[in-house]
């Protein structure tokens, strides 16, 4: 079984959306399904430098209110998954095109959670920078990843290729939103939905992977 999981490092739904389905998967422990960290950027216009996270949400979201309605979702579904966060932390709107760099870089040599980890609690509990190359660079030795890849992703600054095919991919999907979770090319579920949401399509490509 193949999982695809199409997600941007700054969305607080990847990042439970992430933890739920791996909470579904720990519910079948007979399976072994090879699961992909798909990069899509939800703006990938944003500068280097990053934006102003204040008007960034004003623009987004409209008005003060209804940015602080979205606010207090977000934080209470991470309490509800046990996670705690500090929102007003957070003062820049980063680019994430170097993160993602360094994300597949960590999935490739098994270390996709420790980097999901470090760069969640760098972002939304410490509110850095994490389009900063210097504080990616923090980051990535947190999780552990070799210093010559590291370098090697931070430094260049030529299109990545796997970066690009993923996201070519989502749009001739049609995906506009992530979490998207993709089962073996066939079916899919969008959002960061609870755990036992995933069971269905978990269980039917079992099924179909099961010799007869």
């Amino acid at each position: 079984m193949r999982i695809d999981f199409y997600g941007d490092l700054t969305c607080p739904w990847c990042h439970l959306g992430w933890r739920r389905l791996h909470t579904a998967l720990q519910l079948r422990p007979n399976l072994s399904p090879v699961l992909r960290w798909r990069p899509y950027q939800l703006n990938p216009d944003v500068p280097t430098t990053g934006l102003d996270r204040s008007e960034y949400l004003l623009r987004k979201f409209g008005n003060a209110e209804r940015v602080r309605e979205v606010l207090q979702t977000v934080e209470a579904a991470m309490r509800l998954e046990g996670l705690h966060v500090n929102l007003q932390r957070i003062r820049v709107m980063p680019s994430t095109y170097l993160a993602h760099r360094l994300m597949l870089v960590a999935e490739s040599i098994g270390r996709a959670d420790a980097f999901l980890q470090e760069i969640f609690i760098s972002y939304f509990v410490q509110g850095k920078h994490v389009g900063d190359p210097a504080i990616l660079r923090e980051v990535a030795q947190l999780a552990r990843l070799p210093h010559t890849d590291i370098d090697k992703e931070l430094d260049n600054h030529a299109p990545h290729p796997e970066i690009a095919q993923s996201e070519q991919e989502a749009r001739q999907i049609g995906i506009r939103a992530v979490p998207f979770v993709l089962f073996d090319g066939k079916f899919s579920i969008a959002g960061a939905h609870d755990a036992v949401a995933f069971l269905p399509l978990i269980d039917l490509c079992a099924l179909q992977d099961t010799p007869l």
